[in-house]
């Protein structure tokens, strides 16, 4: 048998090419029978087979490196530095890829890792206890095992532990765990939903109930309720600090209640709830509104139709469940009612000027018929009456009220001259100074009316914001003349006035007057001295200003005398001289008063007399 001498293979007899290597067979001079011992070249390795080998010890040189390279990732140590770094940067995601529960398969997603990193923002000293306890935890790294024997004998309690879970290829992973954290919700009322980073976690059906919401880690947490109703939306957010495993609670309490309306004034026509700006489909005086949260964030404006037109509220905050409504008059009637009350008071000046005869412009009866009656039971003989407006302005603002009907009250800032002296000595002159009135404005037969006028204690701080409604007019005067008496009526005048003043004393009129008059002062109650006084004279005026204006509490009179020096009598009452005496003090300082006065007094129907004039004649000051 003849074998190869390239690849030591049998040879065929008669080939001329050798079948394993395709060599050329050389004649061989002697018959071989055996290949040559230990003589034979080594076989080569195909080319396909060398490329397979190396490909194999390529890929065992990356997968061992692989090995290396991803659990040097997730060893503690590289853990320990990724979570520094994630802090650091507030990378909320990464922090995330991090943490593990305890005991829990659930995923800590990026809201709570960001709710993590706002409550170590807040507490960096106690993040700075985390980090000495994670370093001192990479030396004794632990398995899940070893986690489970340590809590069972109480030992180690991390804020947050290093644990190490099996992952493929053999090599370990480490975590960041914490043990999971669960929080109860109560809210109030069925439909109440409950969100966390404008994420539903919860609707409640039913009122008063309760629900647990977990795992969630350490952070700081915003949890919003919201109550949606058919008009409007109450929301209200808590905020609240998780810090270990424990029981936390949250009570959504929206202290919503339902709103009623009233106003003072007869029910509109027809009236519309406006809520924030947003009309809705309610009428307030027919039905309540709500429920709503009542801490003043929701505001109310109520329009509402009248006689004369439509009228707004001013805005009402949401305070009380039940509120009141009070309608402001628009520009335009204010600027009615200031041309009404012009009106009036012009056809008044007429009507002072002819003694009463003529009519009262844009007045009720009742009232023109005790205007227009002051001219013929107090006008008297031998006197001279006048008056001028020099200025009268209203205040913006007025309101719609009640007085049985439609009713609105007008503040007015007026500046007169209002004189009645005798004829034949002629006026005093005096300062001109405001007084203010009311103007109790009716809504009457289809049209607004002036229903009565009431003086007020003047005050500048009430005419901030004014409208003009007249400015100084002419003046109306008329004089009642004097009539001479004949003899015996002069002597019958003189009898019976003599008569009267040893009946009725006039004197003793003022003397109870300064009695009443010292109360009045100290209690800062005018009313005490009133009826002493001739209603709408100078003095009530003078007298009523003084009190309820420049008297305070602070105050102290006391009268110390009260004596009359002279009597005399006319033809309508008497005048009284005194001598009066008292002391003032304030603020521990004392001044002692002496002064002579003369009163001047009428006789009312009654045959009472009323003081109507003060006149200062004398003072000395201590």
């Amino acid at each position: 048998m003849n074998y190869c001498n390239n690849c030591g293979e049998k040879l065929m007899e008669g080939n001329s090419f050798c079948l394993s290597c395709g060599q050329r067979v050389k004649p061989s001079r002697t018959n071989q029978t055996s290949p040559p011992a230990g003589n034979f070249p080594a076989k080569k390795m195909s080319k396909k087979k060398k490329v397979g080998l190396g490909i194999a010890l390529i890929a065992m040189l990356l997968l061992v490196t692989g090995y290396i390279v991803i659990s040097d990732y997730y060893s503690a140590t590289n853990l320990v530095e990724r979570y520094k770094d994630a802090v650091k940067e507030k990378d909320a995601n990464a922090l995330a890829d991090l943490f593990v529960f305890d005991g829990e398969e659930a995923a800590i997603n990026e809201q709570d890792a960001a709710a993590y990193l706002s409550l170590i923002d807040r507490y960096p000293e106690n993040h700075e206890e985390v980090l000495d306890e994670l370093e001192a935890q990479l030396d004794t790294v632990k398995s899940k095992e070893d986690e489970m024997w340590d809590a069972l004998l109480g030992e180690d309690d991390f804020f947050i532990e290093i644990v190490e879970q099996d992952r493929f290829l053999l090599f370990k992973q480490s975590f960041l765990s914490i043990e999971p954290i669960y929080l109860t919700f109560y809210t109030d009322y069925k439909g109440t939903e409950v969100l966390y980073a404008d994420k539903e976690i919860f609707t409640s059906d039913e009122d008063a109930q309760s629900y647990e919401y977990g795992p969630l880690i350490p952070g700081i947490y915003a949890f919003t309720a919201r109550y949606k109703t058919g008009e409007a939306d109450l929301t209200t957010t808590n905020e609240t600090e998780l810090w270990r495993k424990t029981d936390y609670e949250m009570g959504f309490n929206l202290d919503a209640e339902m709103v009623t309306f009233e106003t003072v004034t007869p029910q509109p026509q027809q009236a519309n709830l406006f809520i924030n700006d947003k009309k809705t489909e309610i009428n307030p005086f027919e039905e309540a509104y709500g429920p709503v949260v009542l801490d003043g964030s929701t505001t109310a404006v109520v329009e509402a139709e009248f006689p004369w037109g439509t009228m707004v509220s001013e805005p009402i905050p949401l305070t009380d469940p039940s509120m009141n409504v009070e309608f402001v008059f628009s520009s335009e009637m204010e600027a009615a009612f200031a041309q009404l009350i012009a009106d009036f008071n012009y056809s008044y000046l007429e009507a002072y000027k002819n003694q009463g005869s003529g009519t009262l412009e844009n007045a009720v009866p009742e009232l023109e018929e005790e205007l227009l009656g002051w001219f013929t039971q107090d006008i008297k003989e031998g006197y001279t009456y006048r008056l001028q407006f020099l200025s009268m302005e209203m205040q913006k603002g007025v309101t719609l009220e009640s007085n049985g009907a439609y009713a609105a009250k007008v503040l007015v800032k007026e500046e007169s001259i209002s004189e009645i002296f005798e004829t034949e000595v002629g006026p005093e002159e005096e300062p001109v100074e405001p007084i203010a009135l009311y103007y109790k404005i009716i809504y009457h037969e289809g049209g607004w009316l002036v229903g009565d006028l009431q003086f007020v204690a003047y005050n500048e701080e009430n005419f901030t914001d004014t409208m003009p409604i007249l400015s100084e007019t002419e003046v109306a005067e008329f004089s009642v003349p004097k009539e001479e008496p004949e003899a015996s009526e002069t002597a019958d005048e003189e009898s019976e006035a003599s008569e009267s003043v040893s009946d009725s004393a006039p004197q003793d009129t003022v003397v109870a007057f300064r009695i009443a008059y010292e109360n009045a002062l100290n209690t800062v109650d005018f009313s005490v001295a009133e009826d002493y006084l001739d209603f709408d004279s100078h003095a009530y005026h003078e007298l009523k200003k003084y009190i309820e204006t420049d008297v305070i509490d602070a105050f102290n009179f006391n009268f110390t005398l009260n004596e009359p020096l002279d009597v005399e009598m006319t033809s309508d009452g008497a005048r009284v001289w005194m001598r009066e005496q008292f002391i003032f003090t304030h603020d521990g300082e004392r001044t002692d008063y002496d002064r002579e006065k003369l009163y001047h007094l009428r006789l009312d129907d009654a045959g009472n007399y009323k003081i109507w004039k003060i006149d200062i004649l004398d003072t000395v000051r201590d």
